[in-house]
């Protein structure tokens, strides 16, 4: 192999994309160069598997690279890490796919061991723990952040909740907590190098506890960090989310957001899909948040169709909605996941049932969102700038602390600023407004 380059095509959750940046941090560290996918030398798919759809779109893409562009020509090595990894094995290695190599979550701390038996001439390498399980702790100086100024940190991985829809306990396998000492000593190191924000991370993330730690302990000694200007966490349970927590996120550094999945509104779908809460008991923590924490965000998924799940069901998720009133809802529909106890659950809803209930359901979180981002015209929100439109090369956009996009006009700031921004207009989906100021 002449020239060493790499791309990785990142899919899914926000652990897949550090998980990316840990692999471009070992391979640049070894040498090799970042390149576009059609030029690069290896190509890595790190990838998702919690629904069928991201799953289909990923060995789509995994059969759509030429063959005799693979590393039995010697041109090009391709492979996939991550969750389909994990979940699939040899398959990935055999036709149709016929990937170089699978690296699964339990696999990732071997990487470098499996990039010199490739470059040795190996193919078909499979490396994946049985359960999931993998190290816990990373080379902090070998990560290849993809923001100047927001990073993400690990603080646990892997789910033991079993929920009777999801894959994730089995191919990421039981949840485990990272030392304290370490987390704040990754911030620390990130806050020095002139990082601003930080968003902790976990499958699970606040049913973290380590020893006599717990989440909302682990919280406050970050935010403690000097320097620190924004912490955020993703993706937590309505049934670990402590009183103490929602405190925290009404003082900065802690950000006024938080992603709440609540699946359905119907107790009767929440008992079949094991998801440790009753609806009441859900809207009970949405209703600490609005009190506790001022112009707070928050956003959920909501699944449709669940095996089962009837008119009645779905209507109480509708009515669970209207009361939420969240700024935002990723939506969509079951489908059936290899292990997990709902795929064996004899009662599936017709598509063109699912097809309706799920339009209803935008149709309804597209009225509540409107009125929702209209709150925010005429005030003044931080916004750290992390992107420019793809509509408009004069617009910037960034993202206030409620997570929420907005654009503004770029001659009084640049990437990686934080500025604060005066809102003059609501958008469905976004927010626009005009810098008034600096932040920091």
């Amino acid at each position: 192999m002449k020239e060493r380059t790499y791309a990785i095509h990142t899919y899914g959750c926000q652990m897949n994309r550090l998980e990316s940046q840990i692999v471009a941090g070992k391979l640049e560290s070894a040498g090799w160069k970042a390149a576009a996918p059609d030029s690069a030398s290896l190509v890595i798919l790190s990838t998702c598997s919690v629904r069928a759809k991201a799953e289909q779109k990923i060995l789509s893409k995994l059969r759509s690279i030429r063959g005799n562009e693979r590393g039995a020509s010697g041109r090009k090595l391709v492979g996939v890490m991550g969750c389909v990894a994990q979940q699939m094995k040899e398959q990935l290695v055999e036709p149709p796919y016929c990937a170089d190599f699978a690296i699964g979550i339990g696999g990732l701390a071997r990487f470098d061991e499996v990039l010199r038996r490739l470059l040795a001439g190996e193919r078909g390498l499979v490396i994946a723990g049985e359960d999931g399980r993998y190290d816990l702790y990373y080379d902090l100086d070998k990560v290849k952040r993809s923001d100047s100024r927001s990073a993400y940190v690990a603080v646990s991985r892997g789910c033991s909740n079993f929920c009777t829809y999801c894959i994730v306990p089995f191919v990421r396998g039981p949840i485990r907590h990272r030392e304290p000492k370490s987390v704040l000593a990754e911030v620390r190191q990130l806050v020095d190098q002139g990082f601003i924000e930080v968003c902790l991370l976990g499958q699970n993330v606040n049913n973290y506890r380590y020893e006599n730690v717990e989440f909302h302990h682990l919280l406050e000694d970050v935010a403690q960090i000097e320097g620190l200007r924004r912490l955020r966490f993703i993706t937590s349970n309505a049934r670990d989310l402590t009183i103490e927590t929602v405190r925290l996120m009404a003082t900065p550094p802690l950000m006024p957001y938080i992603s709440l999945p609540m699946q359905s509104g119907s107790d009767r779908i929440l008992a079949l899909m094991n998801r440790g809460y009753m609806s009441a008991e859900y809207l009970e923590k949405v209703s600490w948040i609005r009190e506790i924490v001022g112009d707070a965000a928050i956003s959920t998924d909501i699944m449709v169709g669940f095996p089962g799940e009837s008119e009645v069901d779905f209507e109480a998720t509708l009515d669970a909605v209207r009361q939420a009133r969240f700024e935002n809802i990723y939506s969509f529909k079951y489908s059936p996941r290899p292990f997990t106890k709902a795929a064996a659950f004899n009662d599936p809803i017709p598509d063109a049932v699912v097809r309706r209930r799920f339009q209803q359901l935008l149709d309804l979180q597209r009225e509540i969102q409107l009125d929702r981002m209209l709150s925010f015209e005429g005030k003044v929100l931080d916004v750290l700038i992390d992107g420019v439109s793809k509509k408009d090369p004069n617009v910037v956009c960034g993202r206030a602390g409620q997570n929420i996009v907005v654009n503004l006009h770029h001659d009084r700031c640049r990437l990686g600023d934080l500025v604060k921004v005066r809102i003059e207009k609501a958008n469905p989906h976004s927010l626009s407004g005009k810098v008034i100021g600096r932040a920091d």
